[in-house]
């Protein structure tokens, strides 16, 4: 067996890579200044690196009884070709097990294209795989219970990946810039997906997001222009800055009912939307949320006060601009309950849509169900029953559900 062996205390601290901070950018609104909005990483950007025994051309560093993968202490480590980790090494006579791939551990071996992870790991750090730009599959054993920060940020050649069952976070910026991701598999167990997780992943067309997903954070979905369809769960209360901004291919929103805060530039720049529904739990739209909407020709909104378009900040408070004034004047048909049309009419920012009618439809609760469905929303998707309010197709006809 190949073995090197480190005995030499580390005393220069090394820069990590994957510590840059992402920039998602504000757009300007009319009554906005510019503000970059900046995701650190959590790390430290200088961090000191040792590793105890470089086994087969794999560092690693050991505990008691466990191994973890690490990088090499000058952080020139380059991976390259199909890269299998053992489940376990022996170093000294001592047999380890192998329970974690560490911090940045294979970052930037931009000739890596396949990592083969055994079942004893239970931990990913962050940026374990950053910038490995070729890196084309991997496969997550279901033992891994966790996935740091960044942790495969930059893959932009992997297509396709299933997150483990026992994942129940997705941390920030995890999977952002893996701009050739078309699909992802997010578990059930998932509760929280991060800041920026999926941010700039270009080619991803379809995400289903479990039920039991009740926090969706910052920049989220940011960027990913190819994005035709999301369900966003039940649980969520709040969709929060930038979460779908430039989601361009995304025809229709229905924000579940419990959502009471849409946050600045949440839907700005998705340029393909046509139709959004409001729930009645919302009660504040911010600055620039549907800003730059240029096919929206209708917004449905069952609030029966109408939200409050106040933003506030470091600068403080003013009153914003939730959609494009000089849109919506033009082309925007605004659908409220019958019983606060005139409500919607008076109120600011409301009262800019070129025009505001009565609700009419019929009642979720009130639309038959013989266990046998017949109804499809606007992605053309077969739903088993209707359970919220928006526009489905039910026997060759439009239905809208209030």
């Amino acid at each position: 067996m190949n073995q090197e062996t480190n005995f030499l205390v580390v005393k220069q601290a090394i820069s990590l890579p994957g510590t840059e901070a992402l920039e998602l950018k504000n757009t300007n609104c009319n009554t906005m200044k510019r503000i970059s909005f900046l995701i650190l990483v959590a790390l430290l950007p200088l961090i000191a690196l040792a590793y105890d025994a470089k086994i087969n051309g794999i560092f690693y560093n050991f505990t008691v009884n466990e191994a973890e993968v690490t990088n090499s202490n000058d952080n020139t480590t380059n991976y390259s070709g199909s890269v299998v980790i053992p489940e376990s090494v022996t170093y000294g006579g001592k047999t380890y097990i192998v329970t974690s791939i560490g911090i940045s551990a294979f970052a930037k071996s931009s000739n890596m294209i396949s990592v083969t992870i055994p079942e004893s790991v239970t931990k990913i750090g962050g940026s374990a795989f950053l910038g490995c730009s070729s890196l084309t599959s991997i496969t997550i054993p279901e033992s891994v219970t966790s996935i740091g920060h960044w942790a495969f940020q930059g893959c932009r050649s992997l297509t396709s990946l299933n997150i483990p069952g026992s994942v129940t976070i997705i941390d920030q910026g995890v999977f952002s810039s893996c701009t050739s991701l078309k699909s992802v598999n997010i578990p059930e167990c998932v509760t929280s997906i991060g800041p920026a997780a999926f941010n700039d992943c270009g080619s991803l067309a379809s995400v289903t997001i479990p039920n039991g997903v009740t926090s969706i954070d910052n920049g989220a979905f940011c960027g990913c222009r190819s994005l035709k369809s999301i369900t966003i769960p039940e649980g969520i209360t709040r969709i929060g800055f930038v979460t779908f901004k430039g989601c361009r291919s995304l025809t229709t929103i229905i924000i579940p009912n419990g959502v009471t805060r849409i946050e600045g530039e949440a839907f700005m720049d998705c340029s393909g939307l046509v139709s959004v529904t409001i729930p009645n739990s919302v009660t504040n739209i911010d600055d620039c949320t549907f800003y730059n909407c240029r096919s929206l020709t209708d917004v449905y909104c069952y609030a029966p006060e109408p939200p409050s378009v106040s933003t506030t900040d470091f600068e403080g408070s003013w009153d914003g601009y939730p959609f494009e004034q000089s849109y919506i004047e033009e082309h925007t048909t605004l659908h409220v309950p019958a019983s606060s049309l005139e409500k919607y009419k008076a109120a600011l920012r409301w009262s800019d849509f070129w025009k505001i009618v009565p609700i009419t439809g019929t009642s979720v609760k009130d639309i038959p169900f013989s266990g046998k469905s017949n109804y499809f929303d606007l992605q053309g998707r077969k739903i088993d029953k209707i359970t919220q309010p928006g526009i489905y197709i039910g026997n060759g006809q439009k239905i809208l559900a209030k």
